[in-house]
């Protein structure tokens, strides 16, 4: 399998831009694949973070989710997403076998992607 960006990657991107990873899974199970990450959940991961300083309650990683890349046949997906908040998230692709088996993962750590506002552009 590969993937792109690559895993373990770090990328600078603004606010307004967009981000696509894509899967190539030729040697891959049959199946459909996602992208684990926490972009668009920042509100969720700051109010964890306060949890834990204030309270001291464990961070349970709420702002992770899953979405469906699309398959683009040949067993290509692709995904394309829009940056519209400001902060630290992270990223990786993995497949979800047809036949119940685990969940097959891009080897490697989790691509980092830092989104600045926009006006720091230039």
């Amino acid at each position: 399998m590969k993937q792109a960006p690559q895993p373990g990657k770090e990328i600078l991107r603004y606010c307004g831009d967009v981000i696509v990873f894509e899967l190539e899974g030729q040697d891959a199970p049959v199946g459909k694949a996602f992208l684990r990450t926490n972009l668009g959940r920042a509100a969720i991961h700051r109010k964890e973070i306060i949890a834990g300083t204030e309270r001291g309650e464990t961070a349970l990683g709420r702002d992770w989710h899953d979405i469906e890349m699309v398959d683009k046949g040949n067993r290509n997906y692709t995904i394309s997403l829009p940056l519209t908040e400001v902060g630290r998230f992270e990223a990786k692709t993995f497949i979800l076998p047809a036949d119940g088996a685990r969940p097959v993962w891009m080897p490697g750590d989790n691509a980092k992607i830092k989104v600045e506002p926009a006006d720091t552009v230039t």
